[in-house]
């Protein structure tokens, strides 16, 4: 979801979208279950059953949410692949990393150019178009699918369950343990708040980690969707929140419209990029929102 927000940011502006909506859920992978307390790990999707007899060495990843975690867990030189936006600054929270490795996935729909790369291990989530990379599961590279992250509850279920993995147990729970201790319970308060993307004049709803987010800086998501949702400037009006989160990508973000000029008071910035990630850097975004509610 970020690279298109973020891709999003660099087009022209779209104002006044007037449909609400949420996208209806697609096909998904099958349930990932990963047994063994060590290697050899027997990993099921579904139907299908890996094995995964030592630590994966040529490592490809199809999803931007993985780049974040992977580089964080191994030495880039055990990854094949990243997506292609994984060394882009101000779309990746990990391009100085990303750029050590060689190989970009550019169409993770493309079974033969994954397989060219001699995978030991494939790491797709659920933006990657299932019907796609479905076919991955028939040609016997181990195959895990991470769930989307909407908590930093789920960016920690998902850094543990790839240092299985990928052998790398004792630095995922350093991760995890960080994220834990430092992000704080999620309390929800009174302090209205609406996140709003001004590039496609979009929003994000209550499953998502923007939202996450917002109620353990002590605030409440006004949008009542579960995912996202296109907003005209009469809904972000009549909304009207205590604080308006503008989401941003590098740099000063775009004038407030006219339309919203009674909101100026009320709109603090926010790095898009910080707070839509799996790497540890989401604690940063969960700082910026904490501040941001507190003015």
């Amino acid at each position: 979801m970020r690279i298109a927000l973020a891709l999003g940011a660099l087009a022209a502006a779209v104002w006044g979208a007037s449909i609400l909506f949420d996208p209806p859920p697609g096909p998904e992978f099958p349930e990932i279950e990963v047994r063994g307390a060590g290697f050899p790990l027997t990993v099921r999707a579904g139907e299908r059953e890996f094995v995964i007899v030592r630590p994966p060495e040529r490592i490809v990843s199809l999803y931007l949410y993985a780049d974040e975690i992977l580089l964080h867990l191994v030495p880039a030189e055990r990854i094949a692949a990243v997506t292609r936006h994984a060394a882009t600054p101000g779309a990746s929270n990990v391009s100085e990393l990303a750029a050590k490795v060689r190989g970009r996935i550019v169409n993770a729909a493309d079974v033969e150019g994954i397989l060219a790369l001699k995978p030991d291990l494939v790491v797709a989530g659920y933006y990657n178009r299932p019907e796609g990379t479905l076919p991955l599961l028939e040609t016997g590279v181990p195959v895990v699918c991470l769930r989307e992250p909407e908590s930093i509850d789920d960016i920690v279920r998902n850094t543990r369950l790839l240092g299985r993995v990928v052998g790398a147990v004792e630095r995922a729970e350093e991760i995890a343990s960080t994220l834990e201790r430092e992000a704080g319970e999620r309390r929800p308060g009174a302090i209205r708040v609406l996140w709003w993307n001004p590039y496609g004049s979009s929003t994000l709803g209550r499953r998502t980690l923007a939202t996450d987010l917002i109620e353990r800086g002590g605030g409440r998501n006004v949008v009542d969707v579960p995912h996202y949702a296109t907003l005209s400037f009469e809904h972000v009006l009549a909304a009207n929140p205590d604080v308006l989160l503008i989401e941003t990508y590098g740099g000063e973000p775009p004038a407030l419209p006219l339309e919203l000029d009674r909101l100026r008071g009320r709109a603090r910035p926010v790095d898009g990029v910080k707070i839509l990630t799996s790497a540890p850097d989401i604690l940063e975004g969960l700082r910026q929102i904490r501040e941001a509610l507190s003015k």
